[in-house]
């Protein structure tokens, strides 16, 4: 038999539990013997992180593609691994994108270069991002954002403004 709420016992939780065989008093969150709990069930981080990777994984037109575009934000790491951004020429677009030291076998590769590169969509599950593993980068020539900044540059040079007398 179960024993009465204590004092102040909050009338929603009665209501919402009112449907349900036994009540424990001593233990109101526990669900009755052979029900189910009736909130949503939740999904662990890991497991959802690991189902959307393999989906990537197995879907053609992530894997195996060829993609265009200009490198931002490189880095060179120290264990010889390359991370970049791979932007549009507009600027308002980019994939991140890893290029490990075993595929890229120190082959230069500089901000604002354009470039094709080959590879596969994955997700980084340490932070749950979504990057392209490069295997393989071939140039293409200078990015359009690149060229812009040095167009301004030499622009900006030409007119003196980097003039050391006028600092």
């Amino acid at each position: 038999m179960p024993r009465r709420p204590p004092s102040g016992f909050n009338r929603r939780r009665a209501v919402q539990t009112q449907n349900q065989a036994q009540l424990d008093w001593d233990r109101p969150s526990a669900a009755p013997t052979g029900e189910e709990p009736s909130g949503p069930q939740a999904t662990p981080v890991a497991e959802l992180a690991a189902y959307i990777k393999q989906l990537l994984r197995s879907d053609p037109n992530l894997t195996d593609i060829w993609i265009e575009g200009e490198v931002r934000g490189f880095t060179a790491a120290r264990s010889g691994h390359y991370y970049f951004n791979l932007a549009d020429p507009s600027g308002d677009t980019a994939l991140s994108c890893a290029f490990f030291r075993n595929q890229n076998r120190g082959r230069p590769v500089q901000q604002g270069d354009q470039v094709l590169i080959y590879g596969s969509a994955d997700v980084y599950l340490a932070r749950g991002d979504l990057q392209i593993i490069v295997e393989d980068l071939r140039p293409v020539g200078e990015g359009v954002l690149q060229a812009e900044f040095e167009r301004r540059r030499r622009q900006f040079e030409a007119e003196g403004l980097f003039d050391p007398a006028r600092k």
